[in-house]
């Protein structure tokens, strides 16, 4: 376990030094927690960093359990269930809305073109 989010970045920076300094490679964090731990690692690596905002679909009986996930442009869903589609459209709308607001108010820009690119990819893994 780590003592905050700073130092978690800093331990795995260590793990992750095989990465530095090349263009090949990208940080790419998730608000919120995952932002600050990437940073770190970002910086001490030398590697730019990027955010990728999106929020999970919980299923309509529990928060807790992810059925799929939203970007300000594409949905990820668990086709496995079937839900109740008008809860589904109102779910994904307002996800959408927040992730647009979020996107205007932290002046976040389209991902760069990851294809052929390491992406490591930082969450914070609080949830």
């Amino acid at each position: 376990m780590f003592e905050n989010r700073k130092e978690a970045g800093h331990r795995l920076a260590k793990l992750l030094v095989h990465f530095k300094d090349n263009p090949e490679v990208i940080v790419v964090g998730v608000p919120r927690g995952g932002v600050e731990v990437a940073q770190v690692i970002a910086m001490e690596l030398h590697l730019p960093l990027e955010l990728l905002l999106v929020k999970k679909l919980s299923h309509p009986f529990n928060e807790e359990v992810a059925i799929g996930a939203v970007t300000v442009s594409d949905v990820l869903i668990n086709n496995m269930t079937h839900y109740d589609q008008e809860w589904l459209t109102n779910e994904i709308t307002n996800k959408q809305k927040i992730l647009q607001d979020r996107t205007k108010k932290y002046h976040v820009h389209a991902l760069p073109n990851l294809k052929e690119k390491v992406v490591l990819l930082v969450d914070d893994g609080i949830a």
